[in-house]
Formats: C-alpha cells, sequence, structure tokens
C-alpha cells in the first residue's frame, strides 16, 4: 500500500528540503535505489532559512568533505544513490524544488527520454484525495516543495514508516488533503 507524508514547518528539518536529513530518516536506504531527479532548484551552502531561524549552529555540520555538485547543474538527473549519497552528504544544500524518484537498482532510465518527467513546481497531483509516485516504475518519491515542505512517498511500508518515526510531525498526506478538498 501507498504511504505517503507531507513534512512542513518541522522542528527537525531547518530548512526545506535537507534530503541529509530524509537520508537519515530512511537509515540511509536511498543506497538501494538510481535515482532520477527532476525540476532541480537548489542553493549551494545554506545553513537555515528564514523559516527556522530558530535553529542554533549545533544543528548543523563542520565536519562536511566537500563532494562536487556537477551532477546536479542538469535540468535532469540519473544517479546512483552511492554516488547521490556522496553529494548530499559533502555539502549544505537546500532544494527548493526537486523530485527525487527511487527506482530499483536493475532498473535504467535514460533522463534523455522520459515518458513521465516528474515535477513539483504546479503540480496539483499532490493535492487530491490519493496522491501517488509519479513515475510508474519508481518505487519511492521525495519531493522538494518552495523550500516549505517536503513530501515522501513510498511503496515500501517500512520506509514510509522509518520516515514517519523520525519525523514526528510528519502527518499522513492523504488526511492533510482531505482538510482541503
Amino acid at each position: 500500500m501507498m504511504k505517503s507524508y507531507i513534512l512542513e514547518c518541522s522542528k527537525q528539518m531547518p530548512l526545506h528540503t535537507d534530503m541529509r536529513r530524509v537520508f537519515e530518516a530512511i537509515k540511509d536506504r536511498q543506497t538501494d535505489y538510481n535515482w532520477l531527479i527532476t525540476d532541480i532548484d537548489h542553493y549551494e551552502d545554506v545553513r537555515r532559512s528564514a523559516a527556522n531561524e530558530s535553529f542554533d549552529d549545533s544543528e548543523f555540520r563542520d565536519d562536511l568533505t566537500y563532494y562536487s555538485l556537477d551532477a546536479l547543474d542538469k535540468d535532469t538527473v540519473w544517479i546512483d544513490g552511492e554516488e547521490l549519497t556522496k553529494i548530499i552528504n559533502g555539502n549544505d544544500i537546500q532544494f527548493v524544488w526537486a523530485v527525487f524518484s527511487g527506482f530499483r537498482k536493475n532498473i535504467n532510465i535514460d533522463p534523455e527520454d522520459l515518458i513521465v518527467e516528474p515535477y513539483a513546481d504546479g503540480n496539483p497531483n499532490f493535492w487530491i484525495e490519493y496522491p501517488k509516485i509519479q513515475h510508474p516504475l519508481a518505487e519511492i518519491e521525495i519531493v522538494c516543495w518552495d523550500s516549505t515542505s517536503t513530501l515522501f512517498f513510498c511503496i515500501d511500508e517500512e520506509l514510509g514508516n522509518m520516515f514517519k518515526e523520525h519525523f514526528l510531525d510528519s502527518i499522513d498526506l492523504a488526511t492533510y488533503n482531505k482538510k482541503y478538498l
């Protein structure tokens, strides 16, 4: 069964979206997947956002080993989970907009020939009764929404539970949407 959550205004996320914290929540299971990253808008060397000014500096890591961000300088990225982890762990990145779609390792996607290109900015399909992962072959989707929210979708119930148990103030997205439908 599909799990979907929204995380916004969270004391556990100094800025939306810090993928390092999402990867911590799922206990680094991102390495189990290949990733299609689309609709990317990000900032480098970001330590806090206006929404979370109250975080003190102990919330941030000073032990980063810089890793090149060149792979993210494209409109669409196909990358394995290990390489993505190096990029995320080696930089302070705020993803304003982005969709991270995770695929089984045996699936290969050509980012230049996408049948479905997941997107965040302007996508109304997150705000429906039963939102779902955009790409039909993806098993997990993490959406960075306008530097205010993080949406998390997965087929694997264990991953969904990890996210929910880590981010205690995350809300089931279908429940959240019912308030506005």
